[in-house]
């Protein structure tokens, strides 16, 4: 049925399935999804990849991931947050930051620098003033993560100086 994404088992041993027809869903003809699981931990790794290959390469990948320890180190960023005097609102900062976190991207095509957007649907691109402004917050978290959003802003100055308020991704 449509919106299904049909697995089929390469080895039962390892639980390893692969989705390799294409679904208007997820995937074009090019592309492919591995669902790999350990089936006697319950571990699993989901991988998307623009071959069979590479997918099942990122599936086996992600089995070797440390959970715990990538959990730890996401978390240092709110251990990050300067304590405010009034704690009631301890909750309302972390979540501002979390926010901010969630909206700060790696490196990626044009963008040569971690960079914000307002957020990633549907403004999933790079926004002029958005962007200087959350280069403000983020200086109280982490200033040279704050200099990289504008270091990505500036990379799009145009010849005569003019900044583009908008840099597609």
């Amino acid at each position: 049925p449509e919106g299904i994404i049909n697995l089929t088992p390469i080895d039962s041993n390892t639980g390893i399935v692969v989705k390799t027809e294409a679904h208007p869903a997820c995937c074009n003809d090019h592309s492919s999804l591995v669902l790999q699981q350990d089936i006697h931990t319950g571990k699993f790794s989901l991988a998307f990849g623009e071959s069979p290959e590479q997918a099942l390469l990122r599936a086996k990948q992600g089995m070797q991931v440390d959970i715990v320890q990538s959990a730890k180190d996401r978390l240092v960023f709110i251990k990050q947050i300067p304590p405010i005097p009034d704690g009631s609102r301890t909750r309302l900062l972390r979540k501002c930051a979390s926010v901010m976190k969630v909206n700060t991207l790696s490196p990626e095509l044009s963008i040569r620098q971690h960079w914000s957007t307002p957020d990633r649907i549907p403004h999933q691109h790079m926004w002029l003033w958005d962007s200087i402004f959350h280069s403000f917050g983020m200086n109280w978290l982490n200033p040279d993560l704050a200099w990289q959003f504008l270091e990505a802003i500036m990379e799009h100055a145009l010849p005569d100086g003019c900044m583009p308020i908008t840099v597609l991704v």
